[in-house]
């Protein structure tokens, strides 16, 4: 293990803890957790605080040097239940517009890309079935998604309700944004990453927006496992 972000995840892993709970620990956001771990944050001035919530020493999480932490970190009994549940793996794809029927279909990219846990499900009472897994595109949704993170979408959540939900254009481009039920009816759309803001009046967002689903997790494109973040 070479770098910082290596060790983090090792020793997080090891003490099997999530980045929700590693970040309760710590007191670090997970989003700065998991900017640390995906290398996008070097994290050196956080050693101090991501060490003491690991139990490890502070000079081996910044060096890799000094004693072996496999000793320091308890094991959690947590990893054998979850090691004996099972694990499901979900595709990455990437959705369209079927031209003679105007239904949305699904086009994979990788089999198997994600995998999670099954927990992570019946904890959400949501259904695996109706799941994907697709790619950001562009920065709008900084820092919440960067450009070619992964995101899990439930596609039953396809109205239109506060939360983050993607979406796809006539064109059949995809895009994810923050969306806002207003007062009035109005929905307002915005986009954290240009701080750009689109309202449509009562009844309009209904008649002229495509959602795919509420977007229900997300992670780099590094990052192939799901340990209940």
């Amino acid at each position: 293990m070479k770098t910082l972000q290596e060790r983090l995840k090792h020793a997080r892993k090891a003490a099997v803890l999530t980045q929700a709970e590693l970040s309760a620990r710590s007191g670090l956001s997970q989003s700065t957790i998991a900017q640390i771990e995906s290398g996008r944050n070097s994290g050196t001035k956080f050693a101090d605080k991501l060490a003491t919530a690991l139990n490890v020493p502070l000079a081996w999480l910044l060096t890799g040097q000094g004693e072996d932490i496999s000793e320091l970190i308890p094991p959690n009994p947590r990893r054998r239940a979850m090691d004996a549940d099972e694990w499901l793996f979900l595709d990455l794809v990437e959705p369209h517009i079927k031209s003679n029927t105007n239904e949305i279909g699904w086009t994979q990219l990788e089999r198997g890309a994600l995998r999670i846990h099954r927990s992570f499900f019946r904890g959400k009472r949501i259904y695996p079935e109706d799941c994907r897994v697709l790619v950001a595109r562009g920065s709008s949704m900084q820092p919440f998604l960067f450009d070619g993170d992964w995101f899990v979408i439930d596609t039953k959540m396809s109205d239109l309700r506060d939360g983050i939900t993607a979406f796809i254009r006539e064109d059949g481009e995809h895009y994810v944004s923050q969306v806002r039920k207003l007062p009035d009816g109005s929905i307002r759309l915005t986009e954290p990453g240009t701080q750009e803001r689109f309202e449509f009046p009562p009844g309009a967002a209904e008649k002229s927006l495509r959602p795919l689903g509420g977007v229900i997790y997300h992670s780099s494109p590094a990052t192939y496992e799901y340990q209940l973040k």
